[in-house]
């Protein structure tokens, strides 16, 4: 087996999420589209069909159509990175890429959304408190979600397991998630402005949503996959010199 270094390689991290954007790309489009696309008929419908505002002063409104969709959003941005993980997951070990309809049978799906619920409030938490305690929870907690489906534990334990992997490349994990989720949404703000320019009909406004998502959200998924793929990797060799040592 070959050495593996304890760091983690950031240079290295960053070639391989080009790397499988590139290799992988319609495919990755088309799980982020598959993942999107409820979210923005359900929003094309409030707004353009049904007339209703997510903004609304209206409790009753706010609770029954805002809260659910909020909550879809978030769900659905996280849940691309376990369907990620099991596509990147076959192409590192040279197994066949998994088809659509079993990858999303063999989804732990339970564990994938209270997983996702508990990260979501302690980061939103931790940026509530002070930018430095939600910079900390999203760093520590970073390869949680592709965690949940490559190990298969508990949540709690998923949580615990994220924390010992990220110490001692904290500074590294950080460096990766920060600038690369920077730069994708700035782009995918910029893409989405400009597609709206283009007419302001609902459609228009539709496709200006979904588009620039779905070709850049597989970017912000990926290092946390590639991250994890890399610490856990590193983890089983110091594992296994220990155990071959004793």
């Amino acid at each position: 087996m070959a050495a593996v270094t304890e760091r983690l390689p950031v240079w290295r991290v960053y070639r391989d999420c080009l790397r499988a954007w590139r290799r992988d790309f319609w495919r990755l489009v088309a799980l982020a589209t598959m993942v999107l696309l409820p979210l923005i008929v359900i929003e094309f419908a409030l707004y353009g069909v049904a007339d209703i505002s997510l903004t609304t002063d209206d409790s009753l409104s706010l609770w029954i159509v805002s809260i659910p969709v909020f909550v879809y959003s978030i769900e659905s941005h996280h849940f691309l990175s376990g369907l990620i993980e099991r596509l990147e997951g076959a192409e590192r070990h040279g197994h066949p890429t998994p088809r659509l309809g079993p990858l999303l049978r063999d989804l732990p799906w339970a564990r994938l959304f209270w997983a996702d619920m508990l990260f979501t409030l302690l980061l939103v938490a931790g940026l509530a408190l002070a930018i430095v305690p939600g910079v900390l929870v999203g760093t520590y907690f970073a390869l949680v979600m592709p965690l949940i489906n490559l190990e298969r534990q508990p949540v709690l334990a998923t949580f615990r397991r994220s924390i010992r992997l990220v110490r001692g490349n904290f500074w590294r994990v950080l460096v990766v998630w920060v600038p690369i989720w920077f730069v994708t949404t700035t782009v995918t703000e910029a893409l989405g402005e400009m597609l709206e320019h283009l007419g302001h009909s609902q459609l228009v406004h539709m496709v200006a949503h979904l588009v620039p998502e779905a070709l850049l959200l597989p970017l912000v998924a990926l290092p946390s996959v590639i991250m994890t793929f890399e610490l856990v990797d590193r983890d089983r060799h110091r594992s296994e010199l220990a155990d071959s040592r004793g």
